[in-house]
């Protein structure tokens, strides 16, 4: 009996902004639930993304969130949490934002 397979895409959408700034939308959870809608198998989202969800616990630049830089051989895949754990758990906001957007999902 033969097994079925999966196809696992990759999905890559580009959402518009004209005429409004990005405090007016936020783009980062539409983003977000763009990739949790497509039809592949798997959404890997990572925590920068998630946590640049929030407005108070995102940070002001968005460079510093990086985990690689190619053309530095000393900044190599590395990512510090700039919260704690217990203080991201608090955020009620934040976790119940992310909890919803993947029930909404499916998945």
């Amino acid at each position: 009996m033969r097994s079925k397979r999966k196809t696992i895409t990759t999905t890559c959408f580009i959402i518009r902004v004209k005429h409004r700034t990005l405090s007016q939308v936020n783009w980062r959870k539409k983003l977000s639930k763009k990739h949790l809608q497509s039809p592949s198998a798997l959404c890997v989202i990572s925590l920068q993304d998630w946590l640049s969800m929030n407005e108070k616990i995102r940070l002001s630049d968005p460079q510093s969130e990086r985990i690689n830089i190619p053309s530095n051989p000393n900044h190599y895949w590395k990512y510090r949490m700039h919260i704690t754990i217990e203080d991201l758990i608090a955020n009620h906001e934040l976790v119940n934002s992310i909890a919803e957007m993947i029930r909404l999902s499916g998945r």
